[in-house]
């Protein structure tokens, strides 16, 4: 009888467990869609302490790799190698210093995946719910770790 309450003890407490997100987990890559040229030749992401409107640095990262998706071939990846910014930062990325996307407002939500059931029940992850990039908001779902917004929202610098 112990026994049995106590795996009813276990059972009620690990499902009401649920995930918080972390916004101190990397920014690994960066996705831009609908992007029809050739590639950039080289790239540059910024992190800014959050809410300083990109007055305030914290460190500057290369983007060593720049590779076209072979499963969605209108979008880019740029992904970061050793350090990399966190989701509580706003971020910078420049590409081939010309294109400028300013992120900011990163809102991370916990996310229960009806259609993806696992032993325990629905899948649960983390996923970036929205964010603003160059004053506008693209909402749209993908993991933690990554952020992805269209070529459009880029702002030109003159040379």
């Amino acid at each position: 009888m112990k026994s049995l309450f106590f795996v009813l003890i276990t059972i009620a407490a690990l499902s009401s467990c649920r995930g918080e997100c972390n916004y101190n987990d990397p920014i690994k890559e960066f996705f831009v869609t609908n992007w029809q040229e050739n590639l950039p030749n080289h790239g540059k992401v910024y992190s800014f302490k959050a809410g300083t409107n990109f007055t305030d640095p914290i460190d500057s990262f290369n983007l060593p790799i720049i590779e076209r998706i072979d499963v969605y071939p209108d979008w880019i990846s740029f992904t970061l190698r050793g350090k990399m910014p966190t989701h509580k930062d706003d971020i910078r990325l420049v590409l081939d210093d010309t294109l400028v996307y300013d992120i900011s407002n990163i809102t991370l939500s916990w996310f229960v995946d009806q259609k993806h059931w696992t032993m325990g029940g629905p899948r649960e992850y983390c996923i970036v719910s929205s964010l603003k990039v160059n004053g506008r908001i693209v909402r749209g779902t993908i993991d933690v770790g990554y952020l992805r917004f269209p070529r459009e929202y880029a702002r030109v610098l003159k040379r």
